[in-house]
């Protein structure tokens, strides 16, 4: 994706046969959607407290991701964290705070 630094812009970039479109809100965030394929993807964000098996082992950590559901961000989210802290994929984490959608 291209990156704007305008108040507010469209970006349309062609990727094979799909069109990607976006809206870049200033320069603190990142795309608010993007539509790839008639999908639209939104941006989620994270911000609290991680669990592995049942226990608290961060109290807060931030994260962001790309979905296009709340249920999948959390999995992308899961995922980015057991990635980031070498954790095997067996790990049971969980992120009890709430997911919200940036935009």
């Amino acid at each position: 994706m291209m990156i704007l630094t305008t108040s507010l812009m469209m970006t349309t970039l062609k990727k094979g046969n799909d069109f990607e479109f976006g809206i870049k809100l200033g320069s603190a965030r990142a795309l608010a959607f993007f539509c790839l394929g008639g999908i639209i993807f939104m941006i989620y964000e994270y911000s609290g407290p991680v669990m592995i098996f049942g226990k608290i082992i961060s109290n807060k950590w931030t994260g962001q991701t790309t979905a296009e559901s709340e249920k999948k961000a959390r999995s992308n989210l899961t995922y980015q964290y057991k990635k980031s802290h070498n954790l095997v994929p067996a790990s049971k984490v969980t992120l009890p705070g709430k997911i919200v959608e940036v935009g």
